[in-house]
């Protein structure tokens, strides 16, 4: 059985969820977080929950102090609208299979870093607005994608990606090497 978040156990969790006081939400062992949960989290910092599959849909928009994210194991489909309106997002860490809806980084003025860590092929992007108003859009300041080396030409090719990839200051480098590859983007050593 998958672990989910029980806030009917923990009243301060709970108390910080509901009044929207909640600051990082850091856990080791939750694999599901129910649909709602840290959305319209207006103090929200870091989300890093290293055994999370799914976060439900939307589950973390309306966060605009969110600064990182990470979801090394999130390999669904990234929720419809995503973290957009987090201006404070620096970077993303996560594995999904892709951005299929739209708005995924909208307004995120910060977003510099991109982690995939998906090694079963390039995750889907279907619209670029998915960067919208973000350093990796068309008009953007440029941001970097890490992806698993075996993937690099494979993501410059790929529909959508290529475009991406293809705007200026924009670029892509292996995780292998980088400072990523031992570490999630919160500094904790991945085991």
């Amino acid at each position: 059985m998958a672990n989910t978040i029980d806030t009917m156990g923990d009243k301060a969790l709970l108390r910080a969820i509901l009044d929207g006081s909640l600051t990082e939400f850091k856990d080791e062992y939750v694999s599901i977080i129910n649909t709602r949960k840290l959305y319209t989290m207006p103090e929200l910092t870091i989300i890093s929950a290293k055994q999370m599959t799914d976060i439900g849909d939307p589950a973390i928009r309306e966060t605009p102090k969110l600064r990182i994210l990470v979801l090394p194991k999130l390999t669904m489909q990234f929720p419809n609208g995503g973290v957009s309106g987090s201006t404070q997002l620096e970077v993303a860490d996560l594995a999904v299979s892709g951005f299929n809806n739209y708005q995924h980084f909208y307004n995120a003025s910060s977003f510099t870093k991109l982690i995939l860590r998906r090694t079963a092929g390039v995750a889907t992007l279907s619209n670029l607005n998915s960067f919208d108003n973000s350093p990796f859009a068309s008009n953007g300041t440029g941001g970097t994608l890490y992806v698993p080396q075996a993937l690099i030409t494979d993501y410059q090719n790929a529909t959508n990606w290529s475009t991406i990839l293809g705007y200026t200051n924009n670029q892509i480098l292996p995780i292998e090497g980088s400072e990523y590859e031992h570490y999630y983007a919160d500094g904790t050593p991945i085991e």
